[in-house]
């Protein structure tokens, strides 16, 4: 087993583990009569509602949008199918909290629609307004699953069907839909989580939940105050990743007669065609155009004084912590994910997904579980007083952490199509393992460490709860800027910040396009193994 790989990966996992865990054993000190009594006052109950009602509008929403696009664009004769199914991707490169940005600046007393017609229409805030921003965003994460499991279906299961006398609805409810249960289900469960973390949308469209409230709670600095909206966020990513588990336990989808399945028959689908259009159209001009639009709109209105006054700053703070978190998120998953491929065993695959803890919980319990442990250390060690609490460096370990297993994923992706045996043929020569490490392993990942870093550099750029409560003083990037900007209507000044971000998510979509069919063209792991 080599020390090099095995050394920094059981550091990661443990740097992983050790703040949750600090938070956890602070939260649950309290008195269990206080814990319980907090856990089952009106306040709690109001607030899981809302956050679980948003969970499951938002899931709803996403596979209703999702769907069809998967199917046309993976089981009809559609010509543009190429160009749809990038539809169905584009708007993961709109953030959430743009996307409400877009969705308050349409509206209201001198919003766009006002400037444009001299009327005034009321946006979409609280429940619906939070839907529609995070259902859009998220709706990508469901449509990859869902066209990924369409492009796998056996037509003979389908015939076989019809050969019964199923109809196309009895067909799609009996047939179609079981197989497509692991994709709704690994969808499902990026998306609940990414939902329950949720801050900048939930925020700015004034919709309590418990990452509100947590947030909040982390103002009064009152351990009591987090303790339970902290557990609460993390129980419910916890039952998430359970309940994942435990609806594809023993589940058997595959063909079990020899052979291969046959290459399946496009659907021609006649009059409907136009139907299919219009809908792709209308999921493109909501989930992209229309927020792209407006932030172009009110960039235009900005003086471009204050855009190289603002912007420019930001933009190079965002750089500063997005290139280091990167290469640091990086070097942390190579060694993990050569462990669970290289040497696969029971502790190995514990040490893997030990790694995904950080991204399973909530940033934002993540990072104040990075505040206590950070002020804890500081007062056992003087010496480090003012540089670990809101320090950069700190800043930097807490992102490359929490995204650890967004970068994971492409390299252990790379990995299967990575053969073993140059490495093994290396090593019967003598050479050492750092050696074959850097001269053959690295090499044959390149194009999967270019997604992996792009991956988290993105996510870096976009993400806002672990930059507001870790960051140095006045150290405010794009996404700061712009949620501080739109919480206070102030949306010319946000839409210059909110443009430099929809332009560095374009950047990461091109890497993706451009390299990602030659990294994930391996073996399709399901959500849950990745993440569980």
């Amino acid at each position: 087993m080599p020390w090099c790989l095995l050394v920094p990966a059981l550091g990661s996992a443990l740097a992983v583990i050790l703040p949750v865990a600090y938070l956890v054993i602070n939260a649950v000190q309290r008195d269990p009569s206080r814990i319980a009594a907090d856990l089952f006052r009106y306040r709690t109950i109001e607030l899981l509602g809302n956050t679980a009602a948003l969970t499951f509008g938002v899931l709803v929403f996403s596979s209703l949008v999702a769907l069809p696009i998967a199917y046309l664009t993976a089981q009809t004769n559609l010509r543009g199918r190429s160009w749809m199914a990038l539809g169905g991707v584009l708007p993961l490169t709109v953030p959430g909290y743009i996307m409400a940005y877009a969705i308050l600046a349409l509206g209201g007393y001198g919003g766009f629609w006002h400037r444009l017609t001299g009327q005034v229409i009321a946006s979409p805030k609280g429940y619906w307004g939070a839907l529609l921003a995070l259902g859009m965003y998220n709706m990508p994460y469901m449509y990859l699953n869902l066209r990924a499991a369409f492009s796998d279906l056996d037509p003979s299961l389908e015939e076989a069907g019809r050969s019964l006398g199923h109809g196309r609805l009895s067909l799609l409810v009996r047939v179609i839909l079981p197989q497509l249960r692991p994709a709704l289900l690994s969808g499902g469960l990026l998306i609940s989580l990414h939902v329950i973390a949720d801050f900048g949308v939930v925020s700015l469209m004034q919709f309590e939940t418990f990452s509100l409230a947590l947030y909040s709670a982390n103002e009064t600095m009152d351990r009591g105050a987090f303790a339970v909206p902290a557990l609460v966020l993390i129980m419910m990513a916890m039952l998430i990743l359970m309940a994942d588990v435990f609806f594809l336990r023993g589940l058997t989808l595959h063909r079990v007669t020899a052979g291969t399945p046959r290459k399946k028959s496009l659907i021609e689908l006649g009059s409907w065609s136009l139907v299919a259009y219009l809908f792709v159209v209308i999921v493109i001009m909501v989930g992209v155009v229309a927020p792209a639009g407006l932030v172009v709109f009110w960039f235009l209105q900005t003086p471009l004084a204050s855009v190289a006054d603002g912007v420019l700053p930001a933009l190079a703070r965002s750089l500063a912590v997005s290139f280091p978190a990167a290469a640091m998120a990086v070097a942390l998953a190579t060694p993990i994910a050569l462990l669970v491929k290289r040497y696969p065993a029971r502790w190995s695959a514990i040490l893997g997904r030990s790694a995904y803890i950080g991204y399973a919980i909530p940033s934002l319990a993540f990072a104040l579980s990075f505040i206590f442990l950070s002020l804890q250390i500081e007062q056992k060690i003087p010496m480090l007083r003012g540089w670990i609490y809101q320090g950069f460096v700190p800043l930097i370990i807490a992102y490359s952490l929490h995204f650890l297993a967004e970068s994971i994923g492409p390299i252990r992706s790379g990995l299967y199509l990575a053969t073993p045996r140059l490495e093994e043929s290396a090593r019967a020569l003598g050479v050492g393992s750092w050696r074959i490490l850097m001269g053959v392993t690295l090499p044959l990942l390149r194009n999967s460490l270019i997604i992996s870093a792009a991956l988290v550099f993105l996510s870096v750029m976009k993400e806002l709860p672990i930059t507001m409560l870790l960051a140095p003083l006045n150290f405010d990037t794009l996404a700061v800027n712009v949620w501080s900007y739109s919480e206070d209507a102030y949306f010319a000044e946000a839409a210059p910040f909110a443009l430099c971000i929809l332009l560095s998510s374009g950047g990461f979509v091109w890497i993706l396009l451009s390299r990602g069919g030659q990294t994930f063209s391996g073996p399709r792991k399901s959500t849950a193994d990745l993440l569980v």
